[in-house]
């Protein structure tokens, strides 16, 4: 009788200390199911912009600069061009 608990008292421990590590990674899952959620909100956003656009503002607020429009022969992304 003591030797069976004895294994049922290890198997409660064993168990208790699964609740906060699963308590743990819920919250993190959650924080990462926002940020994708968030993320995936802005790329809408950025791909209903026409494509001449060279900058615009979000629906938030928050400017975004685009990049520079005006043809370069050395710059980068262009062959031999190099970042600075």
């Amino acid at each position: 009788m003591m030797f069976a608990t004895v294994i049922l008292l290890v198997g409660l421990v064993a168990i208790a200390q699964l609740v906060p590590a699963s308590i743990l990674l819920n919250h993190q899952n959650r924080l990462d199911s926002s940020a994708l959620v968030f993320a995936q909100r802005e790329l809408d956003f950025m791909i209903g912009q026409p494509l001449i656009l060279t900058n615009f503002t979000d629906p938030l607020g928050v400017y975004c600069p685009g990049g520079n429009t005006s043809p370069s022969k050395s710059g980068p992304g262009q062959p031999g061009g190099r970042l600075q």
